[in-house]
């Protein structure tokens, strides 16, 4: 039998690679700043983008920014649609 394995491409739960400390730290630039900036996370297809963004969502009080992922995501459904 081969040793082969498909790698899904899923959302980590336990972020590795230093995830963990970026996410710290835009948290706190979040947080301790105006809501006057826009942050962009790029990258390829299963580097981590939504890991990350995962992980920065679980550091915010949920009380205060649960609007901003879906505002996020429903801004890039839109930008898909207009492209």
């Amino acid at each position: 039998m081969n040793d082969f394995k498909i790698i899904l491409d899923s959302p980590s739960e336990k972020p590795a690679l230093g995830f963990d400390q970026t996410a710290l730290a835009l948290k706190e630039i979040i947080e301790g700043s105006k809501p006057q900036f826009v942050v962009g996370i790029f990258g390829t297809w299963g580097s981590g983008k939504t890991t990350l963004m995962r992980t920065i969502e679980r550091k915010l009080n949920p009380w205060i920014y649960a609007n901003l992922f879906a505002t996020t995501f429903f801004l890039n459904g839109l930008q898909q649609l207009s492209q």
